[in-house]
């Protein structure tokens, strides 16, 4: 299988941050029937649960919203919540060993992180909201009742951690490449995550694929002299697939 075919498949402090809307909301507080729909039409991860148990779920659900640059999970802290995107743009990163930041990825509105809660009892990773952002957050303990009651639940999970097992593997493979495939790597991932207009800037993408700004700046300027890119304000558009994936080495 081909590196792009697999590409393919692939400070909080101690009180909750505010909710919305309002402040207070209790579990199951917000609309259902809205909510339902969202996670029905949104959310890949649970496209192959039955009404009832989605609707379990739905139940469960916290509003959530976070300021640009505000930590959502930090590392190290306890795990409470598995969440869903519904909107904006959260970051999963780590702590390098020099002191700074390595982004691991971009997560999308439909996009549900934080699995790691149902193992461990503290965050492996930070999460942070690259812009104002709202989630849906079912509570840990909920969540672990809803596995045990229904049976489909676990199984999505299972499933879940497969596919994060297969793009780990993914970036491991990749980080023996050289910068220029990373990035394009990174490229062609974000592309069918958001399609031709990706929403990020040249350091963000640059960040995903473990190179430096300098490194970044320069390949990008190669492929937007032959065409392949472009750029503007915040934002990064893919302009030729088949001459990526070419570089790739994608059969």
């Amino acid at each position: 299988m081909g590196i792009f075919a697999i590409i393919k498949i692939i400070m909080r402090k101690k009180t909750y941050p505010y909710l919305a809307p309002g402040t207070g909301r209790k579990p199951g507080g917000a609309d259902n029937t809205a909510l339902f729909s969202f996670l029905r039409s949104k959310v890949n991860l649970f496209n192959s649960l039955p009404d009832a148990a989605l609707r379990e779920l739905a139940r469960e659900c916290v509003p959530q919203k976070y300021a640009k640059d505000q930590v959502v999970r930090r590392a190290g802290e306890p795990a409470d919540y598995i969440s869903i995107v519904k909107e904006g743009l959260i970051q999963l990163n780590r702590c390098s060993w020099k002191g700074g930041n390595i982004a691991i990825e971009v997560l999308v509105p439909g996009d549900a992180f934080g699995f790691a809660a149902l193992c461990d009892e503290t965050w492996p990773i930070n999460s942070t909201a690259m812009k104002t952002s709202y989630l849906y957050s079912i509570p840990k303990a909920r969540m672990l009742e809803l596995m045990d009651y229904h049976p489909v639940i676990s199984k999505m999970v299972i499933a879940h951690f497969v596919e994060r097992l297969r793009f780990l593997g993914t970036q491991v493979f990749l980080s023996r490449e050289t910068a220029e495939k990373r990035l394009i790597a990174a490229l062609l991932y974000l592309y069918h995550k958001f399609g031709a207009v990706i929403p990020l800037t040249c350091a963000d993408i640059g960040a995903l694929a473990g190179t430096t700004p300098e490194t970044t700046m320069r390949n990008f300027a190669t492929l937007r002299k032959s065409g392949e890119i472009g750029t503007s304000r915040g934002k990064v558009i893919v302009k030729d697939i088949p001459a990526l994936e070419e570089k790739l080495g994608y059969d």
